[in-house]
């Protein structure tokens, strides 16, 4: 594997320090999104609300003054994502997320989606806690005000959300990671487990599976506690990326409104999304 590996001795997180503590992204270009740009958008507002490092993981060719480090992972076989608004395929480079955990040059890391943009400090504490493993499946829905749980394939348990992750460099971290990438290596196999579907390849649904087999069968949860992911769906427009809120347009009972959002957000509507930061140039 190419890139930066971290062969250090296992360290616990000084919690009163908070010693080398960064957030990694990991994106991809593709024929049609510049997912490097999206990063650079989402790094610098990590920088802005937490004030830690940010490092970008990717097969492509960047140069980029924004992060802390550029970490080059090997090629992988694309995916691809329908979006059902303009029915429509296109190419989906989401696989490597379950390299991060050899790959970021951190001991305590914040693993987040390009699409995740932070705009508070919401997350510090959690940074500063000491868990070696912790996973977001507490989602918000700003449109309605609501906080729930997306339930997972036919077996309706409680989805886990890989869009944020924050782990240490930990055995148990180390396990989940690697469980993880057993489930895509299988992931026939554990659709049919699971009864969920088997395309595209998500990494939500193999860190699912994996955090309930290392949690012994859902005895034990690593939920980020006390945040709940802010998350608009895939009909909700993106009308304005400003520096420290996101100004969105989205239908309830054949009415539009429009809403200024100030909390972090992860914006599902790729389209709409790129079109600002195509804007934003």
């Amino acid at each position: 594997m190419n890139g930066l590996k971290n062969t250090s001795n296992l360290k616990r997180l000084d919690q009163q320090n908070m010693f080398n503590t960064g957030a990694v992204i990991v994106a991809n270009d593709t024929d049609r999104f510049n997912y490097v740009r999206l990063a650079e958008k989402c790094a610098e507002r990590v920088q802005r609300h937490l004030n830690i490092p940010v490092s970008l993981v990717t097969t492509s060719d960047v140069t980029s003054s924004v992060f802390d480090k550029i970490i080059t992972m090997e090629s992988y076989e694309q995916n691809q994502r329908f979006f059902t608004a303009t029915q429509e395929k296109t190419e989906w480079r989401n696989m490597g997320r379950t390299q991060v955990y050899d790959l970021t040059p951190y001991d305590r890391t914040l693993l987040l989606d390009a699409d995740l943009f932070i705009q508070t400090d919401a997350l510090l504490n959690h940074l500063k806690t000491n868990n070696d493993f912790a996973i977001v499946r507490d989602v918000y829905d700003p449109t309605t005000g609501h906080t729930y749980k997306m339930k997972f394939g036919k077996t309706q348990m409680d989805q886990c959300w890989a869009t944020l992750v924050i782990f240490n460099k930990s055995e148990l971290a180390r396990n989940i990671f690697d469980m993880a990438q057993h489930v895509l290596n299988h992931y026939d196999y554990y659709c049919r487990l699971y009864n969920f579907a088997d395309a595209p390849l998500r990494n939500d649904y193999a860190f699912t599976v994996a955090c309930h087999l290392m949690g012994g069968y859902g005895q034990r949860h690593f939920d980020i506690t006390g945040y709940a992911l802010p998350n608009c769906d895939f009909y909700t427009d993106i009308l304005e990326l400003n520096t420290d809120n996101i100004l969105i347009k989205y239908n309830k009972q054949e009415k539009s409104y429009v809403q200024r959002i100030k909390s972090d957000l992860h914006m599902q509507n790729k389209l709409s999304l790129f079109e600002r930061i195509n804007e934003s140039g």
